[in-house]
Order: C-alpha cells, then structure tokens, then sequence
C-alpha cells in the first residue's frame, strides 16, 4: 500500500462521527472477501462505523436478523458496509436484506474465496434473488475474462470488474455512483409504476363515465327535442327547461343554442332532412347561463310526409362535458408522467455517461500506472547490473 492510500485511510477512518448529526438511511453496501485485511480496507474508506464481520470475535450475531440495522448515526459521505468472507454467507446476507426491506445497493465480490464456492457463484446466486443489485468482481487473478463472467452474471450493464490491487479512491466512487445509479433506476421503476396505475385508474374513470352517460341514455334524461324543416324547435323534453331555459319552443335552433342569426355552416338537421339519414356530430352549445357546454348531437327523421320526404328531425344531446374534461385531464396528467420520466432518464444518462467517463480515466490510470511500475523495474535492473559491474 503506497503512500497516498495510508492517508486516505486514515483520514477516513479517523473523522469523528458527530453526535448531533441527523439520522440517515444510507446506501447498503455488501463486501464478500476471505482476506480480513482487505475487509477492514473497505470498512476504513466506505464507513465511518465500526462494523467488523458478522460472526467475528468482535462482533457477534445480534439476536433477530442480523442483516437488518439499526438506524447508524453517520454522515452523508458513509456507506452501511456488511462485510462477509464466504460466498454462502454473502448469499444468506442479500435473503435477509431483502426480507428485511433493506436491500444492498451493490455487492463487491472477490472471486476466490475457498474453501468455499467461489465469487461468479455467489454473484450467480445474488442475481437470482435480487435483479437490482449492482455487481463488482473484484480479483487479482488474471485467469478468468471478464466475457466469460459476463456471461454468467447477467444484465451486463449491471456487472462491473477490478484488478487487484486496487485504490481505495477507485472503490468510494465506484460506491457512490454504482449507489446513485441504483437508487435512480429505482426511482425510475416508481414512476414507470405510478404512470401505469393511474393510467388505469383514469381508464376505468373513463369506462365509468361512458357507463353513466349510457344510463342516461336508456333513462331518457338526454335533452330531446323536434325541429322542423324551417329550424324551429316545435318540442323538447323537461331537460330542455333546465339547460336552456323556459319558453325555448318557437325559436330557431341554431338562436337557442349556439347564439346565431342563421343556421350553422354544417348542420346536421339540415342535412338529415336532405338525405333523411342519421348524422352525428360533436357540439359545443350555450347555456342558459352563457355557460359552455359539449353535447354529442344525434339527429334523425321523426315524421315524414305521404311523399317520404322528412317533415320534422328529433335531435338527441348527450352532455359528454365532464367525459372531456377527464379526457383533457388525463391527457394533461400523462404529459406531465411523461416530462417526468424524460426527466428522470435524462439524469440516468447523465449519470452513466459520467461513469464512462470515469472509467475510462480509471482504465487510463492503470495503463500510467503500468506504464510507470515497467519504467522503474527497468531502472533497477540497470542500476543493479551497474553496480555488480561496478564490484
């Protein structure tokens, strides 16, 4: 361990933890390792907490479920690290996790753990009973590919791999936006739910209300009413008093109900009586308040002549103002879901995009690192030989 990684250690692990702090829930982090020392390094730059091994001298099993803490009084730049050292432990720890309501949020896996099953099992295992769990192999042996892990711990955007030996400052940010990418992709699931419930419940206020206006319709409370051919209402049901008023029959239809002087452009009574055909069309008709209203309009024949030719219509107006209304409100809600969740996936990208990014400079790092460790040795040799030349 160099230099620089003994000051980050003990910086983080010699802060104090404020007892006035606020209470928090942090991320859940799992490190599965057979290496003690390697399990304090991580405890040292994830937590400010003291939290030894399960099982372990220092810490024995709580009684109840031992995967399940209490509230930790830490900062914000803490993670609550569960350290294990065999892969059937680490499996038992995501069950009681998940059954406690406290999942992990990722799980840094060693691969060779014996005597035990090694790390790609127990990452196969994790997978199986958590899909949103983020995966870290971590190993210092070069004889398994990645491709081939991959292969085995699926989704592939969910499962990452390090070299051993690696830096403490690698492992806190791949822990903190492996946390954050968790915890957005959860909220994303939220609102991908939220927006389907209430899809369906405004569907089913749809239906319901389709339902209602149908109920009307066989209880002949629509407004009704008899127009003929000169457009003047000759008769109307008592809906008729309630929506437009007293003394409607002998006026103009087009006058009761839209304001006009003369007919309107497209008129489905005049064209009933061209054709004697049923017409329909959607209205928007005036008050008797001046107040605006929607009324689905069916018209047809209700009495011809000796001829055939029709000599007075029946229009029937089912209010369907509330029906848009929901329709408007609806349209309106899912708009705004949808906002939401390009929202919500525009930081995801975001947050991926910058996980690139510092990947790439991670693997960039190494190759500088590589670089310079190829360098030295070279120097070495050419001073050792120098000096054996020298004697």
């Amino acid at each position: 361990m160099n230099c620089d990684t003994i000051e980050f250690v003990r910086a983080s692990s010699n802060k104090d933890v404020n007892n006035d702090e606020t209470k928090i829930n942090p991320f859940r982090i799992l490190v599965v390792d057979d290496d003690r020392s390697v399990l304090k390094l991580y405890r040292n730059v994830l937590s400010r907490v003291n939290t030894t091994p399960y099982g372990s001298d220092d810490n024995p099993k709580p009684k109840g479920n031992p995967y399940c803490p209490t509230p930790l009084n830490i900062t914000p730049q803490s993670f609550d690290v569960v350290t294990c050292q065999q892969a059937g432990e680490a499996v038992d720890a995501v069950k009681n996790a998940l059954e406690c309501g406290r999942p992990f949020s990722i799980a840094f896996i060693d691969v060779r753990m014996p005597p035990g099953p090694d790390g790609i099992w127990a990452a196969e295992q994790i997978r199986a009973l958590d899909a949103n769990v983020e995966i870290v192999i971590v190993t210092g042996h070069t004889d398994i590919h990645p491709r081939d892990i991959s292969c085995r711990v699926l989704p592939v955007h969910k499962l990452l791999y390090i070299q051993k030996p690696f830096q403490p400052r690698e492992i806190f940010q791949f822990a903190s936006a492996l946390s954050m990418k968790w915890h957005t992709e959860g909220e994303l699931k939220k609102v991908h739910n939220e927006l389907e419930a209430r899809v369906e419940k405004k569907t089913r206020d749809l239906k319901k209300a389709n339902g209602k206006l149908d109920g009307i319709m066989n209880a002949v409370t629509d407004y009704m009413s008899m127009i003929d051919k000169a457009y003047t209402i000759v008769w109307e049901n008592p809906v008729g008093k309630k929506l437009f008023g007293e003394n409607v029959v002998g006026k103009r239809c087009y006058t009761v109900y839209f304001g006009r002087e003369k007919p309107c452009r497209h008129c489905m009574v005049r064209n009933t009586f061209s054709d004697g055909k049923i017409h329909e069309q959607e209205k928007e008709v005036m008050g008797r308040n001046g107040n605006k209203m929607i009324f689905w309009c069916t018209c047809n024949v209700a009495e011809r002549y000796k001829n055939g030719y029709p000599k007075r219509v029946v229009t029937i107006h089912r209010d369907i103002t509330k029906l848009k209304q929901i329709e408007k409100d609806l349209q309106k809600a899912n708009h705004k879901l949808v906002l939401k969740n390009e929202k919500k996936a525009n930081f995801l990208s975001q947050t991926l995009k910058k996980m690139g990014d510092k990947e790439k400079d991670l693997i960039q790092h190494k190759s500088d690192l590589e670089k310079l460790n190829k360098e030295m040795i070279e120097t070495n040799r050419w001073e050792c030989q120098a000096k054996i030349d020298h004697l």
